[in-house]
C-alpha cells in the first residue's frame, strides 16, 4: 500500500469557525482510499494525534503492484 499525505496546517475559514483537515490518499492494487479527518482550528492541537492514529491506522489493503 502507498500512502500519499496531503496534510499539515491546512485550513478552511467558514462563516463560523476555522477549520483545520488532514487528508491522507493511499494507493492499493484494486483500490484508492481516502481519509479525510477534520476539526476546527482551535481544536487542532488537541485532534492532531488522533487524526493521525485514524490515518495511519489502515489495514487490509494489497499493494499496488510494482
Amino acid at each position: 500500500m502507498t500512502g500519499l499525505a496531503i496534510h499539515g496546517d491546512r485550513q478552511l475559514q467558514t462563516d463560523q469557525s476555522s477549520w483545520t483537515y488532514l487528508v491522507t490518499i493511499y494507493e492499493g492494487r484494486d483500490e484508492v482510499i481516502i481519509v479525510n479527518t477534520w476539526t476546527t482550528s482551535l481544536n487542532f492541537e488537541l485532534q492532531q494525534a488522533e487524526m493521525h492514529k485514524i490515518e495511519n491506522g489502515l489495514t487490509g489493503v494489497a499493494p499496488p503492484n510494482t
